[in-house]
């Protein structure tokens, strides 16, 4: 398994109409081959900074999902940006979210 970590800063006065967006955007991400879960999350001390991680069967289904529509979902949201979005990627070595197994797909 791999997990992609995205954090955004949004807008002050965008983050409702940022967080409208991503969940229009959720059918697009839920279409992917080897995704297995995502999950959207925003700070309580930092309302402008949001973040999405997004857990794939391998990094093969994370780079082919960056590659073929990244850059559309960047588009829909850049403008109701501050600056760019950081991403991480990381290996799942342990979990205790239903699906999500550590170590290499099967």
């Amino acid at each position: 398994m791999f997990t992609r970590i995205v954090e955004y800063y949004v807008k002050r006065e965008k983050v409702e109409e940022f967080r409208e967006r991503m969940k229009s955007l959720v059918p697009v991400l839920q279409s992917q081959a080897g995704l297995v879960d995502l999950i959207a999350l925003s700070s309580e001390d930092e309302p402008e900074r949001m973040v999405g991680i997004s857990i794939w069967n391998s990094l093969a289904d994370a780079d082919r999902y960056h590659q073929a529509h990244f850059e559309q979902i960047m588009n829909s949201v850049r403008p109701l940006l501050i600056d760019e979005p950081s991403i991480a990627g990381y290996n799942v070595d342990a979990s205790t979210v239903h699906g999500v197994a550590a170590g290499k797909a099967a």
